[in-house]
């Protein structure tokens, strides 16, 4: 896939991290660091988007049922007691 040049600016210390990074010969240059850094962190943050996506999805059900059968589909009976019994253990 062709390249495309951006100006972007970046704070010094994140400069200096980029730096480190070729110095320590991870990197072959900053063009190469913040270019794989970059798409890491796309595909990191395009995979939480997923997973908070997809726990709205079951909390929007849950609410359904909750509505639909007039009480939680989930039973937490028994939890306050061992959130008690537990800290009181600390």
């Amino acid at each position: 896939m062709p390249s495309k040049a951006i100006p972007v600016k970046l704070e010094e210390d994140v400069i200096e991290s980029i730096d480190e990074l070729v110095k320590k010969g991870l990197f072959r240059s900053r063009n190469e660091a913040i270019r794989r850094i970059l798409g890491k962190g796309l595909i990191t943050f395009s995979n939480e988007v997923d997973r908070k996506k997809t726990i709205a999805a079951i909390a929007d059900r849950l609410f359904l049922l909750d509505r639909d059968l007039g009480r939680s589909p989930i039973s937490l009976k028994g939890i306050r007691s061992q959130l008690i019994e537990s800290r009181e253990r600390l």
